[in-house]
């Protein structure tokens, strides 16, 4: 059964243009130095009072060892260190799944 790593976090809205851009410069490197990755997205949406942007990244891997066998490197860190640093206090939280199901039609 895949594996998904999901990331989550809150912006306020004038911030949520330099996630994005933040976002793909990511999203390019992940697909450059990250082959383990099956399959990888992001989702945003406003929060019903307009101020801020909740985010949603979710990478797929064919399973946890080969989750754990991904290396998260400096160059990863460095990315996400701009994305880190706009997210809302205490709203950056991570976790992988695999258990669950899914209708795929």
């Amino acid at each position: 059964m895949s594996v998904l790593a999901i990331w989550t976090w809150s912006c306020k809205s004038e911030d949520a243009e330099d996630v994005l851009a933040a976002l793909d410069r990511l999203i390019e490197h992940c697909e450059a130095e990250h082959p383990l990755i099956m399959r990888l997205g992001w989702y945003s949406a406003p929060d019903n009072d307009g101020a801020t942007v909740a985010f949603r990244w979710l990478e797929e891997y064919d399973s946890r060892e080969s989750m754990a066998g991904d290396e998260f490197t400096e160059v990863c860190e460095a990315l996400w260190e701009p994305i880190k640093s706009f997210a809302i206090d205490d709203s950056f939280a991570g976790a992988a799944f695999d258990q669950g199901g899914l209708i795929q039609r």
